[in-house]
């Protein structure tokens, strides 16, 4: 997946291949991601969650 073809937004679901666990993005900015899990609300960095995503760590599992 390029760069180009990422774009995270509120509403989508992200799923955890190590864990399974799915995530439920509420909040999208330059530098943060907020998403709702398991374990609750968590913030993680944009950069690193797209460079998961690219390498296959973090699946998209739905689009809004």
């Amino acid at each position: 997946m390029s760069s180009d073809d990422l774009r995270l937004s509120v509403g989508m679901t992200l799923v955890a291949t190590t864990s399974g666990w799915g995530y439920r993005v509420q909040a999208v900015n330059e530098e943060r991601v907020v998403a709702r899990g398991p374990h609750g609300s968590q913030g993680v960095d944009r950069a690193e969650l797209e460079e998961h995503i690219r390498h296959g760590l973090v699946e998209v599992e739905a689009w809004p």
